[in-house]
């Protein structure tokens, strides 16, 4: 499930909506990762296991505000760092080559304009298009609140995984399943969750919290970025200095 066609429109309509719901502008939605346990494989079974010691599959997904996906890939195995998932993905390329048109807008009078970004968590390198919080304890106030508002705004993933694996439990448990076959099953909960969210069905809020508590408590620790990622970090640090500006209450 990858994001196919770019009109220009149909971005800024979806950064529009973020901004409305969320109050971060240019934003396209929230990236990060998640694990699925899965019975321990007779070939390579190390490769599978993350810094739990748990046995898994590793999906990565983009999430806009409506709580639907718009981009996942599942093919990578869990030892492997979120930086480098997302290094080699196709969304990286068409964000880093301007595919996905990068509707650039001035935000903060005096300033460069800056084109749309994802927001990531730590374990992600800085670029144009994927904003982080700072990693240097955030020193000024102004980079405090930046990054609190940056979190909020990112927890959109979390509810996310949580609604997704309370309507498919099979997503909590250890799924006994050909590796082959495992992404394609994977990927129709995928489907049909975005069908249940456009459909609006509902699910009880205290049922997405238990999952979201229960996911949280399954996933590796948060892994900083030590991955060398090619991108234009000074760029990315600018657009980061420019959104610090913009929120600077």
């Amino acid at each position: 499930m990858e994001m196919t066609g770019y009109p220009e429109e149909d971005v800024k309509d979806l950064v529009a909506r973020f901004h409305r719901a969320h109050g971060f502008p240019q934003c396209l939605g929230a990236i990060d990762g998640t694990h699925v346990e899965i019975k321990q494989p007779m070939a390579n079974s190390t490769e599978y296991i993350n810094k739990k010691g748990t046995t898994v599959s590793t999906f990565r997904l983009l999430v806009t505000m409506i709580i639907a996906f718009i981009d996942v890939v599942i093919q990578w195995l869990g030892s492997i760092h979120d930086a480098r998932v997302f290094q080699n993905s196709r969304l990286n390329q068409v964000l880093r080559d301007g595919i996905i048109p990068r509707c650039k807008r001035i935000i903060v009078p005096d300033e460069d304009p800056i084109p749309v970004f994802l927001l990531g968590d730590p374990a992600y390198p800085i670029m144009p298009y994927l904003m982080k919080e700072y990693s240097n304890g955030e020193a000024t106030v102004q980079e405090q609140y930046f990054g609190m508002t940056l979190c909020q705004s990112r927890m959109v993933i979390e509810c996310t995984f949580g609604r997704l694996k309370e309507r498919f439990g099979c997503l909590k448990r250890v799924m006994d399943i050909n590796l082959d076959e495992l992404p394609y099953v994977i990927y129709a909960c995928f489907v049909v969750h975005n069908f249940c969210e456009v459909k609006k069905e509902i699910i009880g809020e205290n049922k997405v919290s238990a999952s979201i508590a229960f996911d949280k408590h399954f996933q590796p620790p948060l892994d900083t970025n030590n991955f060398i990622a090619d991108s234009n970090e000074a760029e990315g640090k600018r657009v980061r200095r420019v959104l610090t500006e913009y929120f600077d209450p």
